[in-house]
């Protein structure tokens, strides 16, 4: 067994098992007493789990052994003395490649790591290692930032990259929004999902796409489609469509695209499959999957051969695919709290993103960019630069941020439907208000735009504002659509008002010149 104690630090409720190469391994997590217990079925293993550690807030932290992994010797291991040697290696190493690039090392992180370091070493593991994991952690974020900030001054002002954002408001947001999109962004991500577009048997609403696809044309402003292959455990899964056979999802879904890709041939820049089999209502197989995403690609290429295909996925580290869902209390008490069946389709996670997109390769279904969603909180700067560079190197393609959300509050809002929207629970560095909700975007978009192989960097909600699509879904099972998904991580406040957050894109957009909808001919004449 490989078995490590309980920390009250815990947010996951369990860890998550992987190789050496940090691909998932699906166990059964086995408690003994307070300990976490995972079945040896690979030789050596790697573990992670998202904290929150006082003085910093939120992170996802690795412990990996010196990169060696753990043997199954079934020691229980405490796992923030274990994480904290693992990033203080890995914040070591990043600060000799600082040195090396830019010919010094930062005093005050430096500083920190060796304070982080006598501590582990004077008490070894019964050493404070949440005090040790703050400043490693500080430490790790200054050096990441200090790191963006001097990349983007050496290489100048990219041509490539913009902000953008969801358009759902669009539909009941008035003059008033549209200015406010405008402004920063020069990207609109157009909601496609199937259940809220057709509520009803019969009853369509493309409509609405088609108004805000023009829209953006006539704005300069580039579009994705989000998602022209997604099935929701919400929108479709309790939808009329829910009891529908594979062959009649696939009918229907490639019938959607084409009526699509026709309307407006080559009007999308975009187009997203969405998170294969991370959610699966209709409990589909990996190869009935690809087979109605193969449909779907060809009617693409066949219709609007100039639109890229990205894969979108959540839980971008996913822990999720190394435990059964249906054997993790914490898991199935979350599903039905916000109106889930209890227990998760069998099939849902089984497959990771890494399995889906080896099938897209090996099948000859080229997809363009690669798209992380970033909603999962929690994020900090050295483990998101983490997340990057794994996924960038090892399909080598571009990435989008897709859904990034930080909000201005840890507070419920006065709206909500089945828990939509929900408060946030973990913070980062101090309890969220609107001025670290504006650092944040801050801080994280300098480091996307650092990265040469990012382009895009999606704010899911502008606004916070409660009426965030057409009344059509009044009374629906879907009305829920209507609402944001986390309180309060709008950029416009209830009134659409802007935010300091706001504020801060503006002014990125403008310092980095960056492609808008206000720079088009027809705004500014």
């Amino acid at each position: 067994m490989y078995r490590w104690k309980a920390c009250e630090e815990n947010l996951l409720c369990t860890f998550a098992m992987y190789n050496l190469e940090k691909r998932p391994v699906r166990v059964e997590t086995i408690r003994r007493e307070r300990d976490f217990c995972f079945p040896a079925v690979i030789p050596r293993a790697v573990f992670l789990t998202k904290v929150m550690i006082p003085g910093f807030g939120g992170a996802y932290l690795f412990a990996d052994n010196g990169g060696m992994g753990y043997l199954p010797d079934d020691i229980p291991r405490d796992f923030l003395y274990e994480a904290a040697k693992t990033r203080l290696r890995e914040v070591r190493d990043y600060m000799e490649n600082f040195r090396q690039s830019f010919g010094y090392r930062p005093k005050e992180p430096a500083d920190r790591l060796r304070a982080a370091e006598e501590l582990l070493a004077a008490q070894g593991e019964t050493a404070p290692a949440g005090k040790a994991l703050c400043e490693i952690l500080k430490a790790g974020e200054a050096m990441v930032l200090l790191a963006a900030e001097n990349k983007t001054a050496a290489r100048g002002l990219r041509d490539n990259f913009c902000l953008g954002g969801c358009m759902k408001g669009f539909t009941d947001g008035g003059e008033t929004w549209r200015e406010a999109f405008v402004k920063p962004f020069g990207h609109g991500v157009i909601p496609l999902h199937w259940g809220c577009l057709e509520p009803v048997r019969g009853e369509t609403h493309y409509d609405l796409v088609l108004a805000m696809l023009d829209w953006c044309k006539e704005h300069g402003i580039t579009v994705r489609g989000h998602a022209l292959v997604w099935f929701c455990c919400f929108w479709e899964g309790q939808s009329w469509m829910r009891d529908m056979t594979f062959p009649e999802v696939r009918e229907h879904v490639v019938r959607r695209a084409e009526m699509l890709m026709r309307a407006r041939p080559n009007g999308f820049d975009y187009v997203d499959i969405n998170e294969p089999l991370q959610n699966n209502p209709y409990n589909f197989t990996l190869d009935q999957f690809f087979a109605i995403c193969k449909d779907v690609y060809d009617v693409v290429k066949k219709w609007s051969p100039q639109t890229k295909i990205m894969v979108n996925l959540c839980n971008e580290w996913q822990e999720k695919c190394s435990f059964d869902p249906n054997k993790f209390e914490e898991n199935v008490t979350a599903r039905a709290a916000i109106g889930l069946p209890g227990f998760a389709p069998e099939m849902e996670y089984v497959w990771s993103v890494d399995d889906f997109l080896q099938k897209c390769r090996e099948e000859g279904l080229v997809v363009d960019v690669l798209g992380l969603q970033m909603h999962d909180y929690p994020y900090e700067l050295f483990g998101t630069m983490q997340l990057l560079e794994f996924w960038h190197q090892k399909w080598g393609l571009p990435i989008h941020l897709t859904e990034v959300s930080a909000p201005s509050s840890m507070e419920q809002t006065p709206y909500a439907m089945r828990r939509r929207p929900g408060p946030v629970t973990a913070y980062w560095h101090r309890p969220w208000d609107e001025w670290l909700q504006a650092q944040w975007y801050h801080d994280f978009v300098t480091l996307f735009y650092s990265l040469d192989y990012v382009e895009c960097c999606v704010s899911w909600s502008l606004s916070d504002e409660p009426r965030q699509w057409a009344d059509y879904l009044e009374g629906h099972v879907n009305e829920m659509f209507r609402l944001q998904a986390y309180c309060y991580d709008g950029l416009l406040d209830e009134e659409n008002r802007p935010k300091p957050a706001y504020h801060t894109l503006c002014g990125l957009a403008e310092q980095w010149g960056l492609k808008t909808g206000r720079a088009h001919p027809d705004e500014t004449g």
